[in-house]
């Protein structure tokens, strides 16, 4: 059989290589007759075999499709099977068949006007901004894609709101989006302020209710990916008995990042004061020279040089993270932990200057030994607003 002109579906799962198959035969007693090539011949029941034919040839060149999260590529055409399956036919010779249903389509809007204009627009500032040509290959490079927040900028779409302010992702750094964009709107008078400030304290009080652990008096990061689903296996809907009616699960890691809900200002005082605990209890979190970007009593804490990337974030020190839990510090009047933070800061780079005239991405946090990157400066410079 003509695997481009056939689909076979054998007790639910599709026979890709159709040309395996030499016919199909109806039997008296309700049974299908399956004949491969090697002479082999099976029977089945009329209900576990579906035949599809005739099929219309697509063109999805514009579309990027995922399969279970994987994108579909390297493909050559694809055919269309009564729009319930869909067979792909590989550059490797291969054939590969997916229901409909399964495969998720995003299309490349470059070709967009809009889409065209914008990405003209930025190659142009960074022709402008930089004297060589690596800004301007990635925006060659860029695929917008219908639906991303570039694509709704391009087209002037405003984004989809948020279902659930649990979903959101680095909540801190939003807040303060939310408290610099109030500040702006309440300078022109504008009184739109009103609904940010309630987003800004609606996203306070899912920070401090989902993320919050009263028991360790710290702050952890959340899976976010807790739904109620209603898959079903054989008839059974999983769900149906007791579904989850929690909105997230803690990730008990202790690293730099628990100290940010004081650097955003979200936190109660006594919340503050049972977080700074953490480095005053011993030196697994506060180290000779800051704040160790994690734990040191966590299993994935390692102070291995990394050959690129990704940099150690596993307990290097970072003077951006020394900075952000110095800022949090400072905004609750915790002047001791904030000078004690801010001279483990500067020695470190004073020492960095001193040994190696040079600043580097991170250091060793007991010995202030640099790790990799010389001439690092976008992370250490905020030791500016630490003199």
């Amino acid at each position: 059989m003509n695997p481009e002109n056939n689909v076979i579906i054998l007790q639910g799962k599709p026979k890709d290589r159709c040309s395996d198959i030499a016919k199909l035969e109806n039997k008296h007693n309700g049974k299908l007759q399956v004949t491969f090539n090697d002479g082999m011949t099976y029977l089945y029941n009329q209900s576990s075999v579906a035949w599809y034919t005739t099929p219309k040839d697509i063109d999805l060149s514009k579309y990027y499709i995922y399969y279970n999260g994987e994108i579909v590529d390297n493909y050559l055409q694809v055919f269309n099977f009564d729009n319930i399956y869909y067979k792909f036919k590989f550059a490797n010779g291969r054939y590969g068949t997916y229901l409909k249903k399964d495969l998720v389509f995003q299309k490349n809007c470059n070709e967009e006007d809009t889409v065209k204009s914008l990405l003209g627009y930025l190659k142009q500032v960074a022709i402008i901004v930089q004297d060589n040509d690596f800004l301007i290959n990635q925006l060659e490079s860029i695929d917008v894609k219908e639906g991303s927040i570039l694509y709704k900028y391009a087209t002037a779409t405003a984004p989809t709101e948020t279902k659930d302010v649990f979903d959101v992702i680095y909540p801190f750094g939003i807040y303060l989006e939310y408290e610099a964009l109030a500040k702006l709107l309440e300078k022109l008078n504008d009184e739109r302020v009103n609904d940010i400030r309630k987003k800004q304290e609606k996203l306070k009080a899912a920070v401090n209710i989902e993320m919050w652990d009263a028991h360790d008096g710290i702050y952890y990061s959340q899976d976010i990916s807790m739904f109620k689903t209603d898959c079903s296996v054989k008839g059974v809907v999983l769900h149906s008995g007791m579904a989850t009616h929690w909105h997230t699960v803690p990730l008990k890691i202790r690293f730099w990042g628990c100290f940010l809900p004081m650097y955003a200002g979200i936190c109660t005082e006594n919340q503050a004061e049972r977080i700074c605990n953490h480095l005053t209890e011993n030196d697994d979190i506060f180290a000779t020279y800051g704040i160790r970007t994690l734990a040191r009593n966590e299993k994935m804490y390692s102070l291995e040089k990394s050959a690129g990337n990704p940099s150690n974030w596993l307990g290097a020190i970072w003077v951006i993270a020394n900075y952000c839990v110095y800022k949090g510090l400072v905004r609750y009047n915790k002047i001791e932990l904030a000078n004690k933070l801010r001279s483990a800061t500067l020695d470190l780079l004073s020492s960095s200057l001193t040994e190696y005239g040079d600043f580097f991405e991170s250091y060793h946090p007991d010995t202030g030994a640099p790790f990799m990157h010389a001439g690092f400066l976008s992370h250490n410079l905020p030791i500016v607003d630490m003199l």
